[in-house]
C-alpha cells in the first residue's frame, strides 16, 4: 500500500499464471478500501478487456484494466502486454517474449504513457 496517495495505472491477465488474478482482485479491493475509492466507473468494456477507474476523495486516480489475452508462451498463459510485438526473445538474456497473441484491443505502452502524461506523478495532498 502506497503510505501517500499517487496516481496508479495497474493491469492483470484473467489468465496470469505467474500472478494469480485473485492476488490482483485482492490488490484492487485493498486500495479501494483504504483510499475510499467507492465502486469505480467502468471507461471500457468490450470482449477482451474491461478498464475502471476509482477516484479517491481527494481527486487521486487508481485506473484498473483486466484482460483476457494470452501469451503465446505457453507457460505464461494471460501475463502478456496487449498491443506488443516482442512476439519471441530478441534481446539478450531474454528468455521469451511478452507480446499476448490475441487481436488485442489497445497497446499498453500507449496507455501507460498516456495515463502518466495526463497524471504526473506527484502525490495529493490530503485535505
Amino acid at each position: 500500500m502506497p503510505s501517500s496517495e499517487l496516481p496508479i495505472l495497474y493491469m492483470h491477465g484473467y489468465q496470469d499464471v505467474l500472478i494469480d488474478y485473485q492476488c490482483a482482485e485482492a490488490q484492487r479491493q485493498t486500495l479501494v478500501d483504504a483510499w475510499d475509492l467507492g465502486s469505480g466507473e467502468q471507461l471500457e468494456a468490450d470482449a477482451g478487456h474491461t478498464r475502471t477507474r476509482y477516484t479517491s476523495p481527494n481527486g487521486t486516480p487508481f485506473e484498473y484494466i483486466e484482460h483476457d489475452y494470452v501469451s503465446p508462451v505457453t507457460f505464461l498463459e494471460g501475463h502478456c502486454f496487449p498491443g506488443s510485438d516482442d512476439h519471441e526473445a530478441t534481446l539478450e538474456d531474454q528468455l521469451f517474449g511478452f507480446a499476448c497473441e490475441d487481436e488485442d484491443t489497445f497497446v499498453w505502452g500507449e496507455e501507460v504513457m498516456d495515463f502518466f502524461n495526463t497524471h504526473p506523478g506527484s502525490p495529493a495532498q490530503a485535505s
